[in-house]
């Protein structure tokens, strides 16, 4: 008996020594590692037969040259109203750029991709003590940086994403990481959470998440694209898009000049009739055999377009092999993103929402007016965030502004699916992240619990950069420049001769007679 005992026991400790080695090594560095999940636009290389690689879009002078004929061809046939003929020479021309981003009709790839590598995974990565978030350039640091293909599958990509994951966990002996996602790379970070839970996951941050899809997509995608009349729609994409650059002011000025004398209108009225005459060629012979077999630019498409893409974009039989595919993604995660997030509160996991507003969407479709981040609408991008229409402000009853209303009329906040972990940043642009953006998200990723938009007074639920250096509390509407753009180019040149001559005359005293702007 004493045997056998004394045989359990040994067994028992033996089990258990992995467990208290396991122990010994846990990094005790106090925070969790930070997993980013780049968006759309991860570089990728053509991998050639020997195993080179090549850049992915061929531009060298001698494939410009060998498509000549083509560009040629296809200004003949745009000369004579030949639409085919214009579409089919195109098909040529998009054929020599990008032959390697095509799909099988299955989704998978055509040819073979190589994808920048991931961030190499070392321990020092993760003891680094700043973050730097470089959605551009990637120049990120204290980040494990995920790289993907973005032609394809969401949830395939989600299962690299996971081993990844895994790596990163052994690595730096750590159970949970933090997972930081961004535009598209949203859509890979809940295809994760639908296949592999929270387990391994500390905290999530979602900014400028594409994972309930884009107008802009859907139009296109439904065939639904018009710039008629769109001169002023034009004109307020630009002005809200270029409002935090006071270089671009200029343009602006002049495209406003511009769509003032009625110039403009008439560009974009040829512009239409171009397209009201080509586009369905466009669509039959260019657009449709590249796009519709790409499983990651499907998971652009929003629900309420959806069925109707699949009817417009998957006519050839051949291509209706992907629709298992894109249904697996669009009913199993994108539909799912409000469960997605509930199971994360449910299991006291903290996430938060950040997204762009104030800048008008690019106007090529008919309802142009929704508020974006100059790409993701942002409604969309909070689940439910009310947006004043382009142009317009929201009106509230009585004399306090309510809770999760911004102070510049501009979103009711209260309609989010989750108004107390949802932030807003004016005029942001989808790239263009203000010099402010790696406090904030580095705030997010090292604070203790779940934070709320009332939590820490510097970062206020809506925001915006100031000289991108950093966010100010937006605190009431914007004053609007009534003058007509005509006045605004005078005076442009106004300042402009005003600072020459200062420049010039720098050591004397002049007087230079007043101007009233």
């Amino acid at each position: 008996m004493k045997k056998l005992i004394c045989i359990l026991l040994s067994v028992i400790m033996c089990l258990c020594v992995p467990v208290f080695a396991n122990a010994d090594e846990a990094c005790d560095c106090g925070h969790a590692p930070v997993v980013l999940v780049r968006g759309f636009g991860s570089p990728m290389f053509a991998v050639q037969e020997d195993g080179t690689q090549t850049a992915l879009v061929s531009l060298a002078t001698e494939d410009i040259m060998a498509m000549i004929p083509d560009i040629m061809a296809a200004l003949g046939k745009l000369t004579l109203g030949d639409d085919v003929g214009f579409a089919k020479a195109v098909k040529g021309i998009v054929d020599g750029i990008a032959d390697n981003l095509y799909c099988n009709p299955d989704g998978t790839s055509k040819n073979n991709i190589a994808v920048l590598a991931n961030t190499e995974v070392t321990a020092e990565v993760h003891l680094q003590t700043e973050y730097r978030f470089d959605l551009n350039q990637g120049g990120n640091a204290g980040l494990y940086v995920f790289e993907h293909d973005w032609r394809l599958d969401p949830t395939a990509t989600a299962d690299r994403l996971h081993a990844y994951i895994e790596e990163v966990k052994a690595v730096t002996k750590h159970e949970k990481v933090v997972l930081v996602a961004h535009s598209q790379g949203n859509i890979v970070a809940t295809s994760y959470l639908a296949e592999y839970g929270n387990d391994s996951v500390e905290k999530v941050l979602f900014t400028s998440p594409a994972y309930q899809g884009l107008r802009l997509v859907g139009q296109l995608f439904t065939r639904d694209v018009s710039i008629e009349g769109k001169a002023s729609a034009v004109t307020e994409f630009l002005d809200t898009f270029m409002r935090l650059n006071m270089d671009q002011q200029s343009i602006v000025t002049l495209i406003g000049v511009l769509d003032e004398a009625g110039v403009l209108d008439a560009v974009v009225g040829a512009l239409d009739l171009f397209l009201d005459s080509t586009l369905d060629a466009l669509y039959d012979y260019v657009l449709i055999d590249l796009f519709a077999t790409m499983p990651g630019i499907w998971g652009f498409v929003p629900d309420a377009y959806y069925e109707e893409a699949k009817t417009v974009m998957l006519q050839k039989e051949e291509y209706k092999q992907i629709i298992p595919v894109i249904d697996a993604y669009h009913y199993g995660v994108q539909t799912e993103v409000p469960e997605l997030l509930a199971d994360l509160e449910k299991e006291n996991i903290p996430f938060y929402i950040v997204a762009g507003y104030g800048i008008a969407p690019i106007p090529v479709y008919e309802d142009a007016v929704y508020q974006s981040d100059m790409l993701i609408d942002t409604d969309y991008m909070t689940l439910g965030a009310t947006c004043a229409p382009t142009g317009e402000l929201l009106s509230y009853e009585g004399d306090m502004l309510p809770a999760y209303f911004s102070p510049d009329l501009l979103i009711d906040a209260s309609t989010c699916l989750y108004p107390d972990r949802t932030w807003f940043l004016r005029y942001q642009g989808h790239l263009d992240m203000c010099g402010a953006y790696d406090a904030f998200l580095s705030w997010l990723i090292l604070s203790e619990g779940q934070q709320t938009v009332f939590a820490n007074e510097t970062y206020p639920q809506f925001m915006q950069c100031n000289e991108h250096a950093a966010f100010d509390a937006v605190t009431e509407p914007e004053e609007k420049d009534e003058r007509s753009y005509f006045v605004r180019l005078f005076c442009m040149i106004i300042d402009f001769f005003k600072n020459a001559v200062a420049k010039l005359f720098g050591g004397f005293e002049l007087k230079l007679p007043e101007i009233s702007c």
